[in-house]
């Protein structure tokens, strides 16, 4: 899939939709996701039994009419149905439309608009805010549901995709260049933007940070963003595919059981925002779960966002996972600045070009990427 004989990760042509049918047939039985709910269940699947639920999840799409370019909304925290969905809209030429599940309903009503979603996937816990979207957005047809509680067995994805045909859906394979997702910006300043995201985008986004990083199948992502957000899709989960590793995700992040998480799926990376690290940071003395870490080689956590130098002191005192500091943006795909992997890092500042990105400072303010 890489070409390196000039140093440098070349994309080959790959769309999510070979490239994980590619997986499941050429490692059907090595692990790619490890979901714990925290509440005491650990499901395991391979890329094999990975691909046929997508192809369950593929089907169902195809009988509820959705086409080829057709938008779906997923209201939806970390879980197996949200990977399902991802890929599985994927393999039909589909494009989904993540939306925070800490998102009002106003706030999902506009993304369902803007994007023209026509069906709905919602966590039952967000049931009546999916429901409230639809009546008021007339292009919505359907509206499943996640997880215990759902209305009827008619509404529940689960029950709907568990009696769909495992072989892969008979629609034309998407091109590189088609697209695969909209993630939305957080609107900090104005409306959310929609980012159109293709599934070239993705595989070079993944490729970038496995490249950066030396990323192997030995490896192990401990994910505890959510599913929804760029980082857990472009730097964790795409990292992982590319390289045939594997990811153990987290219905959501506790910096009580970060560690101990860690250490239990026995993970080698990770990746995390500047609050979770002041979050861990606040917890009692880690220093027997530093020697644990160090023993079962937790190398890398990748970060973002600012951290003073006391605390990256601290981090490295009490953890002695090395951190990472690391810039991108949903609109650049890939991180375009990193520190590096290897030699000197300077954890305050958000590192150096990487290899397929171009930088420039053209104001004290400003950055201009291209990719």
């Amino acid at each position: 899939m890489v070409d390196r004989t000039v140093g440098a990760p070349r994309v080959v042509p790959h769309t999510l939709r070979t490239l994980v049918e590619s997986r499941a047939r050429e490692h059907p039985d090595a692990p790619f996701v490890v979901f714990d709910d925290l509440n005491g269940q650990v499901t395991t699947r391979s890329y094999g039994e990975f691909d046929r639920n997508v192809n369950r999840t593929a089907h169902l799409l195809c009988d509820l009419g959705v086409r080829c370019g057709e938008t779906l909304c997923l209201l939806l925290g970390n879980g197996l149905e949200f990977l399902d969905l991802w890929f599985a809209a994927a393999k039909i030429g589909a494009v989904i439309v993540p939306a925070n599940t800490a998102s009002s309903a106003a706030e999902v009503e506009f993304l369902v608009a803007h994007s023209d979603s026509r069906l709905i996937v919602a966590q039952t816990t967000h049931l009546d805010i999916a429901r409230q979207v639809a009546t008021s957005c007339p292009k919505v047809e359907r509206v499943l549901t996640c997880g215990p509680g759902a209305a009827t067995p008619s509404d529940d994805f689960a029950a709907l995709a568990s009696v769909c045909p495992e072989t892969p859906p008979d629609r034309p394979a998407p091109a590189p260049g088609d697209d695969a997702a909209i993630l939305y910006t957080s609107g900090t300043t104005a409306r959310p933007k929609g980012v159109v995201v293709t599934h070239g985008n993705y595989i070079c986004a993944g490729k970038t940070v496995a490249h950066a990083i030396r990323l192997t199948s030995d490896d192990r992502h401990l994910v505890v963003l959510p599913l929804f957000h760029g980082n857990a899709q472009y730097y964790s989960t795409m990292s992982t595919l590319v390289t045939g590793a594997s990811m153990a995700l987290m219905a959501r992040f506790s910096a009580s059981r970060f560690f101990d998480q860690a250490i239990t799926h026995r993970c080698t990376v990770s990746s995390v925002f500047a609050a979770p690290i002041r979050m861990l940071l606040a917890q009692d003395d880690g220093t027997e779960r530093r020697r644990e870490l160090v023993k079962n080689g937790l190398r890398v956590v990748l970060f973002a966002q600012n951290i003073t130098s006391k605390q990256l002191d601290e981090w490295d005192a009490r953890f002695g996972a090395p951190l990472l500091q690391l810039w991108g943006m949903t609109e650049t795909m890939g991180p375009p600045l990193m520190n590096p992997i290897d030699g000197e890092r300077r954890n305050m500042s958000m590192g150096k070009p990487v290899v397929g990105y171009e930088v420039r400072l053209t104001t004290d303010t400003e950055i201009v990427v291209r990719g």
